[in-house]
């Protein structure tokens, strides 16, 4: 008997449950939860006040145990309003905490491969698509920062939602996209959205462009003229309760008074992007080097390394690609 089409899927989506589970074994069945700098430092006792704090049946506005108080709502990483962190609300935080990064490592594949399904690619070249988000180098290497990975699993999601809202000029997907990316900004990475939100706003951009050069048609265009505004006042209308709060802190805040060019020595300059091929163009990476009139103090930006065998794959895969969309028309 053949399996059928979503069975099939269904089934690639269980392996990747099960490589979670493998990979993760040692919290899930050793007892053991991975604590390391910001998470035990920063991530865990935020998670513990917000838990106390509604288990009373009050909201966290501010944190009286951080120095002398500061504000605790209005900071995004705290993400007190993030759907997801209600596991943290209804069960003991090493428990909570142990759920909260499996569930999102494994929605992280999920999401991919679906993605990777409705663009049309074969079923293994998606699950192996889900397994390189999953157990990639910048998602593992930050599980510390849970804001971080629950903030960059919703990508796959918002791009396979907008894409059917732009194919099949969809009202209820523009929505569903808008609840998927109010999701995202209130799980707290500010960065993270940030980049998805611009990487989202160009794929409408050029999708735009494209139909209106291929179907010249007025009414259509002009409807999905509309799509990402749409996308956007939903999630900025869900998101209210904690956009309203951080931006309020914003504008509080001594930082933007005493404003210091030294702050930003650690920033990572355009130009150090060529150390995505070179690691050691500026000298040794954490160190004081400078280079082109270019200091390097941030350690980070020795960590990011492409290497040319990824740079060949990729161009090679755009090879293929391209040579088939040939073939096929």
């Amino acid at each position: 008997m053949q399996i059928r089409e979503r069975t099939k899927d269904i089934i690639y989506i269980s392996c990747l449950l099960i490589l979670t589970i493998i990979f993760f074994e040692q919290m899930i069945f050793h007892d053991k939860i991975l604590l390391l700098r910001d998470l035990l430092c920063d991530f865990v006792p935020w998670r513990m006040y917000a838990h106390e704090s509604i288990r009373n049946g009050t909201i966290p506005l501010w944190n009286p145990y951080s120095s002398l108080g500061q504000p605790f709502l209005a900071f995004p990483q705290t993400a007190v309003f993030y759907p997801l962190n209600l596991i943290f609300y209804t069960l003991p935080i090493t428990t909570a905490l142990r759920y909260f990064i499996i569930l999102h490592i494994f929605l992280a594949g999920s999401f991919m491969y679906i993605l990777m399904r409705h663009w049309t690619v074969s079923r293994t070249p998606a699950f192996v698509s889900a397994i390189v988000l999953m157990f990639n180098g910048a998602v593992v290497s930050r599980l510390e920062f849970l804001s971080f990975i629950s903030t960059i699993i919703w990508a796959p999601l918002l791009f396979y939602l907008f894409d059917n809202a732009i194919k099949k000029i969809s009202l209820w997907h523009c929505i569903l996209t808008g609840i998927a990316m109010s999701a995202q900004l209130l799980a707290g990475h500010t960065q993270t959205f940030y980049y998805t939100y611009l990487l989202l706003g160009l794929y409408w951009v050029i999708n735009l462009i494209q139909n209106g050069l291929a179907t010249r048609k007025f009414k259509p265009i002009l409807k999905m003229s509309f799509h990402f505004p749409l996308t956007t006042l939903v999630a900025v209308s869900l998101s209210m309760i904690q956009l309203l709060p951080a931006i309020e802190l914003a504008h509080l805040s001594i930082r933007s008074e005493n404003y210091d060019p030294k702050m930003i020595a650690a920033s990572l300059h355009p130009l150090h992007l060529f150390t995505f091929l070179i690691p050691y163009l500026f000298g040794k990476p954490g160190w004081d080097n400078v280079f082109w009139g270019i200091t390097q103090a941030e350690f980070w930006s020795g960590s990011f390394y492409v290497r040319i065998f990824t740079l060949m794959l990729c161009l090679l895969a755009v090879m293929i690609f391209f040579s088939n969309k040939t073939q096929n028309n």
